[in-house]
């Protein structure tokens, strides 16, 4: 993912994620771009499920309930900011906040959409915003 990042593909990515209207302006397709975001994102969930399956041995739609469905969603939302170490923060917020919210098992998922949305609200840059990219490794301002 760091290599697609820092490549050309990366940077068409991002300059079509920060400014649709300023990447067209700059000779950008952006319905194939899009595509193409649709496309690697497609196949890196593909990939993750299939090792999924392998881990589990056998994968079944029983197996899931509304928590499964609700933390992809809550997932991207945690960590807008893109950088490793966001991945841990959100995988806490994600994995451990909801645990620790068994107690009172009829006001957790409240509570969490209401963490969730505060998140969203206050940090909307993600709880670590990412920052300026730089495209030059070596260059310092």
């Amino acid at each position: 993912m760091r290599r697609l990042e820092r490549s050309w593909i990366g940077l068409n990515l991002d300059a079509l994620r920060l400014d649709e209207t300023a990447a067209s302006c700059f000779g950008l397709d952006i319905a194939r771009w899009k595509i193409t975001a649709f496309l690697i994102g497609n196949f890196l969930i593909g990939i993750a499920g299939a090792l999924f399956g392998m881990v589990g041995g056998f994968v079944a739609p029983n197996n899931y309930t509304f928590a499964d469905l609700a933390d992809p969603g809550v997932d991207p939302a945690a960590r807008r900011h893109r950088q490793p170490v966001g991945l841990v923060v959100a995988t806490i917020i994600v994995v451990v906040v909801p645990e620790k919210l068994q107690t009172i098992q009829e006001y957790r998922f409240l509570l969490y959409a209401l963490m969730v949305i505060a998140v969203l609200l206050f940090r909307p840059e993600g709880l670590l915003p990412r920052p300026v990219r730089r495209y030059f490794p070596g260059w310092r301002p």
